[in-house]
């Protein structure tokens, strides 16, 4: 299945809004996990919104993967903010 067919099932009536937006999710979490099969610095750490939390773990689990869920907040956004623009920072921006 493409993307296109997902949408095509929605209009066509062949299966609603809710179990297409679950099938694209389920493609999409297992598109970015697919190839994860130890973490770079040995921790999972799994944050976002609830619904988004279970169908990380389902999928994480099914991987086998160890993973600590950590409540979302500011203070961890800022810090995650805080990571990306120290790594970046020096680095010359393409035009």
């Amino acid at each position: 299945l493409d993307l296109f067919s997902i949408r095509a099932r929605d209009l066509l009536q062949f299966s609603n809004p809710e179990k297409n937006y679950d099938f694209l999710s389920g493609l999409l979490i297992g598109s970015e996990l697919r190839d994860l099969k130890e973490p770079s610095n040995g921790k999972i750490y799994l944050t976002g919104n609830e619904r988004l939390q279970i169908r990380y773990a389902k999928a994480l689990d099914f991987l086998d993967l160890d993973y600590q869920p950590i409540t979302p907040g500011t203070e961890l956004t800022v810090h995650g903010h805080c990571m990306i623009y120290h790594k970046f920072k020096h680095k010359p921006r393409k035009t």
